[in-house]
């Protein structure tokens, strides 16, 4: 894409990008770039470029917000994760945490977040 990436990348992210006016200090934009197919998420696997922005029906303005909450220790037996135009992706919680592993073997992905999401004791 290079020097041209702007022309040439989906329209729906480009206009978050025209319009980023954050609601809070620190904010970004969750994308689902693709969903990895696997047996927890079946049917979702076409999606991509996802906008992600309630996980829960909570809004969530961070990774690190969406990572709290599809890791609470506390919620539902679902977790649903939404967009603003109210498509949902609803997939078991335990489940979707317990095939974390075997989906990034799968896929040869080193770990499910960046250094500065990982947990204190991962560090």
């Amino acid at each position: 894409m290079g020097a041209n990436w702007y022309n040439t990348a989906p329209n729906n992210l480009t206009a978050i990008l025209s319009d980023n006016f954050p609601e809070v200090d620190g904010e970004q934009v969750i994308v689902a770039l693709k969903v990895l197919a696997a047996d927890i998420n079946q049917g979702y696997d076409q999606i991509n470029n996802w906008v992600v922005t309630r996980v829960d029906d909570k809004r969530v303005y961070t990774m690190k917000e969406l990572i709290a909450a599809v890791e609470n220790p506390d919620g539902d037996e679902f977790v649903t994760f939404s967009n603003e135009a109210g498509e949902e992706v609803v997939l078991d919680r335990k489940n979707a945490i317990g095939s974390r592993d075997e989906i990034l073997q799968t896929y040869r992905i080193p770990s499910d977040r960046s250094p500065d999401l990982q947990p204190q004791s991962t560090r």
